[in-house]
């Protein structure tokens, strides 16, 4: 029992996970204050958390025997392992869902996000164990890295986030591993780049980059010298490095191939943004003044990483002491800062996108390493040393304090900070004496600094917190609205909401129009963009917020229950669909994408009824010969006469300035279906022709109960869009008439060229037709549909199914080509007579990835055997 005793004390990882849950209660206490969950109310609620529910059902059907490649969950149907391997898909730690129910699901996923990152730290000190020589100061680094700021503000919001945080330190220390030692294979490194393969390649090439730089840095004085022995020995240990790098994506491939394939397909792929070269080689002097102005104090919503006093002193440490001028961190803390002082750097880590911070997993890791190896120094602080701490001390509480975003708690946070900085240098000083209390105030300074994070404004904090859903609310909003509809369970159908999360398909198991997944199948959004769907109603970057209430889409997609609000976004409606269409209509005549893409979303709409839309492949159709456009389907739609009366709103040229409660009244007295009494007979559209943000950030306009998202040119997620189209759902009625509102954010500026209003008739009797040439017995399977057509003449069957390589048909069980047909969906030909129709889906790059990794396992299985047996010969 004794022995068992002293062999506990002495575990590091133990003692690290005691003093990680103390710090972590301390930290994420304003969560149990607030009553707050830690699903954040952004991606966490639309995308995390979603998957994390979605990913216990998919295991437990696995164990059952259904391996799912696609679903219609996904959007409007996607690849599982494409659309949600860069969101966590294939992250061990989500492994633990498949043992929770979905009403116990948001207090399993509070325990994943503290046990990531309690991994990060483990992670650390695996690593940190050639650097640092006392324990409790590798155990310090440790918390730093897993309580920073990069963790807590990002990784809470996307907890894909941390997995890099995780395998980064096993990455480096199996690089040194390597170079240090004559073996050729280095667990470490194996695991973490495992472990990253299988999360996406999205972080997997960020780490690549930055391990290529870590090994340049650590061999820097072997590429200075002209010793042969040396280079070869360089030269060596890079062979070394890649073929481990190399077996570790064979044996990941299976979700690393489908992955990369579903990313080329994707709306991520569909175009970049162009730079000025001096805008790509320096930052606004805005920029800089931010990140220093939180580099000690930190305000997440400033800067998303900030160092605090045991880094920035650790730092001097190993700057101002010649013991440390050769040393790794140092040379690697001087090129992450000159990188992240360069925007193509950071564009650079987000696939030549916009200038992103994401790769600030690996200067959390260098500055946390930097303040143990200071603290493991025992080193007395030069007078150089002292005067540019107390000046770094000085020059960043003032910059923090002045900063344009100021509210009282600030002045309690720095005068708490100037005090404990102080103390620090003192404790510093004696910290070889006196360890215990370096120790403690170490502790003291990670907790203050991550509460920080998520404490209220009132005491200095960033208020954080404030942005979680509570406790119970995730589960109660995605119910409350789900759970009204009542599941018909008859034949292929899909639901119309927006008014819970984005991913809440995925979580109740039905199949919506909404979703906000980045990696989400390309031909989805292209369809959304052509038919002013998203962004019109309220859609940002690779957001689908719905087919917007109209009827021919919702006929079209198979849509049969739909939810439109009302009371001014307070309350949904609930309707029954009564023109709903089945999955896989026919067709007797194609019109071309050329021709198509002429017409307005309106025309588009009506025309969508009447013909499929050939794209690629239209060559190769042999029964059907290209239609020309009715012109009932341009005859639909005719202009409304308006007028137009502002309301708070001050014009300056050509451009509107909106103060408090600012609308645009928009009066029409002849439009008979304003009453919204289904089926209407017809739609109002209004078109916002070019429509512009001065300002930065965003605009969230208000058109009736529907919302559109304008954002300003030089925004991230710009998408170029500056014209709306808007079918109109909520009126209102005063002595002058029926109207509906436009409402603009005040304190705004825009430009708006011109507003435009169109009445749309449906056309019914083209939706009947469509009803008479269906497939019959329609059975959607484990990757398959099929069905059975009967066919009068020659047709085209078009499936509501984003297109994609994955899918393959086959007609009286003869395969036949796969077109694209109406923007994003697929269609295949029918000869006249009677067929059964099938179609399967695997996915792209998986079986290659299968066999990539089968060869993975049996060189790792060679490797294993050879060392073993080298073990039993020295023995």
């Amino acid at each position: 029992m004794k022995h068992l005793k002293i062999k506990y004390k002495k575990n590091e990882y133990v003692n690290y996970t005691f003093l990680f849950l103390i710090c972590i209660s301390v930290i994420l206490s304003p969560f149990v204050i607030y009553h707050k969950s830690l699903i954040q109310d952004g991606d966490s609620f639309n995308q995390s958390f979603p998957l994390f529910v979605y990913i216990g059902q998919w295991l437990r059907a696995c164990i059952h025997g259904e391996i799912r490649l696609f679903d219609f969950r996904l959007g409007l149907g996607d690849d599982v392992l494409h659309a949600l391997n860069w969101h966590g898909f294939g992250d061990i730690t989500q492994i633990l869902s498949v043992i929770v129910p979905y009403n116990y699901a948001e207090f399993a996923y509070s325990f994943v996000m503290i046990l990531k990152l309690w991994l990060c730290g483990i992670s650390f000190l695996i690593y940190i164990k050639r650097y640092v020589q006392h324990r409790r100061y590798r155990m310090i680094g440790a918390l730093l890295y897993a309580c920073n700021t990069y963790a807590l503000a990002w990784g809470f919001n996307c907890w894909m986030l941390l997995a890099p945080m995780m395998t980064f330190p096993l990455i480096l220390s199996g690089i040194d591993i390597v170079c240090e030692h004559e073996d050729y294979f280095s667990n470490e490194l194996l695991i973490g780049l495992l472990v990253q393969t299988m999360n996406g390649f999205y972080f997997l090439y960020m780490e690549t980059f930055l391990a290529i730089l870590y090994f340049l840095v650590k061999e820097s004085v072997t590429l200075q010298s002209c010793d042969l022995d040396k280079i070869k020995k360089f030269i060596y240990d890079g062979i070394k490095i890649f073929l481990e790098a190399l077996l570790a994506v064979c044996l990941g491939a299976p979700l690393l191939f489908p992955s990369i394939a579903g990313y080329l397909q994707s709306s991520r792929t569909g175009g970049g943004q162009s730079f000025r070269i001096w805008e790509m080689i320096v930052h606004p002097f805005d920029y800089y003044r931010s990140m220093l102005s939180h580099l000690l104090i930190p305000n997440i919503y400033r800067n998303i990483l900030t160092l605090g006093f045991l880094p920035i002193i650790g730092i001097l440490a190993v700057f101002c002491h010649k013991q440390n001028r050769n040393k790794v961190p140092r040379n690697l803390l001087i090129i992450f800062a000159i990188l992240s002082c360069i925007p193509f750097w950071g564009s650079l880590m987000n696939g030549l996108s916009y200038h992103s911070d994401r790769w600030m997993f690996a200067v959390a890791l260098t500055v946390s390493v930097a303040a143990a190896i200071g603290l493991d120094m025992n080193t007395v602080s030069t007078r150089k040393e002292k005067n540019i701490y107390y000046l770094s001390l000085c020059i960043l509480v003032v910059l923090y304090l002045t900063d344009s975003d100021f509210y009282p708690g600030k002045i309690l946070t720095s005068m708490a900070y100037v005090g404990i900085g102080i103390w620090l240098s003192v404790a510093w000083e004696k910290r070889s004496k006196q360890p215990g209390q370096m120790f403690l105030l170490a502790m003291f300074l990670v907790m203050i600094n991550g509460l920080l994070v998520f404490g209220s404004r009132k005491i200095g904090g960033s208020g954080y917190v404030f942005g979680f859903k509570g406790v119970g609310e995730t589960k109660f909003e995605v119910d409350q609205y789900v759970d009204k509809i009542k599941d018909e369970k008859n034949g292929f159908e899909r639901r119309d909401m927006s008014a819970a999360s984005l991913g809440s398909s995925l979580i109740k198991n039905f199949y919506g129009t909404t979703e906000y997944l980045s990696t989400l199948n390309g031909n989805t959004s292209e369809f959304y963009r052509s038919l002013h769907i998203s962004p019109g109603a309220y859609g940002a970057t690779w957001v689908l917020k719905g087919l917007d209430g109209r009827t021919e889409l919702d006929a079209l997609l198979s849509v049969r229950h739909v939810m439109e609000y009302a009371g001014s976004n307070l309350d949904p409606v609930y309707r029954y669909n009564t023109v709903y269409l089945p999955m896989g209509v026919m067709y007797q005549s194609w019109i071309d994408r050329e021709q198509f893409e002429q017409l307005n979303p309106m025309e588009k709409e009506a025309a969508l009824i009447k013909y499929v839309v050939m794209e690629e492949g239209k060559e190769k159709i042999t029964t059907l010969k290209e239609d020309k456009l009715d012109e009932s389907v341009l005859l639909a739609n005719k202009e409304k006469a308006h007028f137009t009366v502002l309301q708070n709103i001050v014009l300056e040229g050509e451009n509107i300035y909106a103060k408090e409660n600012a609308a645009i009244k928009i009066y029409l007295d002849d439009f008979e279906d304003c009453e919204r009494v289904f089926p209407v007979k017809a739609e109002l559209y209004v078109q916002l022709k070019d429509m512009f943000l001065h300002n930065q950030g965003t605009a969230d306009i208000d058109v009736g109960n529907k919302k559109i998202q304008l954002r300003s040119v030089d925004d991230d997620y710009y998408m170029g869009v500056d014209e709306f189209w808007i079918n109109v759902t909520e009126w209102k009625s005063d002595q002058t008439g029926q109207y509906f509102e436009i409402r603009l954010p005040e304190g705004k500026e825009y430009s708006l060229g011109e507003i435009k209003v169109y009445e749309h008739e449906i056309n019914y009797a083209a939706i009947e037709e469509r009803k008479e040439n269906v497939l019959g017995n329609l059975e959607i399977g484990v990757n398959t549909i099929s069905g059975e057509a009967d066919c009068q003449e020659d047709m085209l069957a078009l499936f509501t199914i984003p297109y994609g390589r994955g899918w393959k048909a086959y007609v009286d069980g003869v395969e036949q080509p796969v077109y694209k047909a109406d923007v994003g969906f697929l269609a295949i030909e029918l000869s006249e007579g009677r067929h059964t129709v099938l179609l399967k889906y695997i996915t792209p790059g998986l079986i290659s990835g299968c066999i990539c990794a089968a060869a993975g396992i049996i060189i790792l299985a060679i490797i294993y055997i050879r060392r073993h047996g080298r073990k039993a010969a020295v023995h």
